[in-house]
């Protein structure tokens, strides 16, 4: 029942999702987030490292107690890997839903552009979500992609706190350049594990 409410939530975030703006080439990063300390903020695991777009690490003002609580990055660059997660977690019971274990397709690489994470309880619904852009011989590429993890699990050790995605379902928007579909019309999703982490200065 978990997955089916994730896979759900995830499909109307990347329906609600609107077109990227271009990020200037370059442009430092910036985070909008509850007043407080300054902390180093990274991705690891299927999509990172997330760094500024000189490759420097990402720094924002944070809320010690809830680091990921509304933390919108601007001007960042992350990667896509490859998904890794077990899409039989990420799939509920009898879902005929599609899942791309071998690649984000067209997606993979570098994107530059606003990461947005939102966290609902310290261990239990959340989501990240990104709207970015590249350019490719010359063309300028979108992409827009949410995941929803109602299992997210928050831990706190010191001044470092990690928030886990596990095995979460991560479907593209339709604006982006590189949409796939399955043969129903419907999105491919990918099965992501990732895990964000707030490191106070």
């Amino acid at each position: 029942m978990k997955r089916l409410i994730a896979s759900a939530f995830v499909l109307l975030l990347v329906a609600c999702s609107t077109e990227p703006t271009g990020i200037r080439p370059g442009a430092a990063a910036t985070a909008k987030a509850p007043s407080g300390g300054a902390s180093t903020i990274s991705m690891t695991g299927d999509i990172g490292p997330l760094t500024t777009p000189t490759g420097g690490a990402v720094t924002a003002a944070v809320n010690a107690r809830a680091p990921f609580k509304n933390l919108e990055l601007s001007g960042v660059v992350i990667t896509l890997n490859a998904p890794s997660g077990d899409p039989a977690v990420c799939r509920q019971a009898g879902s005929t839903r599609t899942y791309d274990i071998t690649g984000f397709g067209g997606n993979e690489g570098a994107w530059t552009g606003v990461l947005t994470i939102w966290q609902g309880s310290l261990s239990g619904a959340s989501n990240f979500r990104f709207n970015g852009s590249r350019t490719v011989n010359g063309i300028q590429e979108v992409v827009q992609f949410t995941s929803n993890d109602n299992d997210a699990v928050q831990a706190m050790n010191g001044g470092t706190t990690t928030l886990t995605f596990n095995s979460a379902p991560l479907g593209f928007g339709s604006q982006s350049t590189h949409y796939d579909v399955d043969g129903n019309g419907l999105p491919i999703l990918r099965c992501v594990r990732v895990t964000v982490t707030s490191i106070s200065s």
